[in-house]
């Protein structure tokens, strides 16, 4: 139908049932929002687009409560949590984690409603497993800004909490970044990253090599050489790039990069290398004769 006639509409009815402004009484809301939800589609949804554009948390709430949805209540009081930590406003921990706890009872009510499907349940599990996760971590930061005085925590994500312990903290940051690692069960893969990511963004050059060369029991870190170089190169660092890239085991993917970056000595070394070793590569001798020769 006509958007603004059915605005029009949508206001008048507000109107009339004394909604006028966030100040609702209580009976009035609900009679207005029976007259919409009864039938009224586009009504329905131009209602939430309209308080989602003011921010009108309050009539949100209200409608998504009368149409049986806790489930979208809870989701936004976690954007409202989550916006706080990022504004950092207010008594900043009690109000986050008292929107965390609210999220998690819409969620709970959701998954324990009568006509709600087996998807649905799944979601709002696994929903409910992510804001317990976030509680952990605020209560976490809470206990890094005790004890590491004078920096900021809440309000980060897990990954990038992890990473400013390693670049900013010092020997007492490693060793809460290890504990935080059991804590949260961050697998191998990851934990990799997050150190590359953090030694690299930090220039600890010595420190990425060292990790380099004895992740994975001595075989290398376990996201592979390409991504270390490429992580180096990310920040400009070719020198750096140079070293990882020259132990990648894919000679095709060697030439590329190192010759990319004007590592052509490197390059061509490298494929000599594999050509005499007779070694089999992931590209076969003639594509790799076909490399050398575009290099000289």
């Amino acid at each position: 139908g006509d958007v603004d006639l059915i605005y029009l509409v949508l206001f008048y009815v507000r109107y009339k049932a004394g909604a006028v402004g966030k100040n609702i009484p209580v009976q009035n809301m609900k009679d207005f929002l029976r007259v919409v939800l009864t039938g009224h589609a586009d009504g329905i949804r131009l209602l939430i687009l309209y308080a989602k554009q003011v921010n009108d948390e309050e009539l949100i709430r209200s409608i998504y409560g009368a149409m049986g949805r806790p489930g979208d209540i809870g989701d936004l009081i976690s954007c409202r949590a989550r916006q706080r930590a990022l504004d950092r406003e207010g008594n900043l921990f009690e109000e986050v984690m008292e929107d965390l706890k609210l999220t998690l009872g819409y969620y709970d009510r959701e998954i324990n409603a009568p006509t709600a499907s087996r998807e649905t349940k799944s979601s709002r599990k696994f929903e409910m497993n992510q804001t317990e996760i976030q509680m952990r971590l605020l209560m976490e930061q809470r206990q890094l800004e005790a004890v590491v005085v004078g920096e900021r925590f809440i309000g980060l994500t897990l990954v990038d909490t992890m990473i400013k312990l390693l670049t900013k903290v010092g020997e007492i940051g490693r060793r809460e970044c290890l504990k935080m690692k059991g804590a949260f069960k961050i697998g191998d893969k990851k934990w990799s990253w997050i150190r590359v990511r953090a030694y690299v963004d930090s220039g600890q050059w010595e420190e990425l090599e060292r990790m380099a060369m004895t992740e994975n029991k001595g075989r290398g870190p376990v996201i592979g050489w390409r991504a270390v170089a490429e992580e180096c190169l990310r920040v400009g660092n070719e020198e750096e790039a140079v070293k990882y890239g020259v132990r990648m085991g894919d000679v095709g993917e060697k030439v590329e990069l190192l010759a990319g970056i004007g590592a052509v000595k490197e390059a061509g070394d490298a494929v000599m290398r594999e050509l005499k070793a007779g070694r089999g590569a992931t590209v076969n001798e003639e594509s790799a004769r076909e490399m050398l020769g575009e290099l000289r």
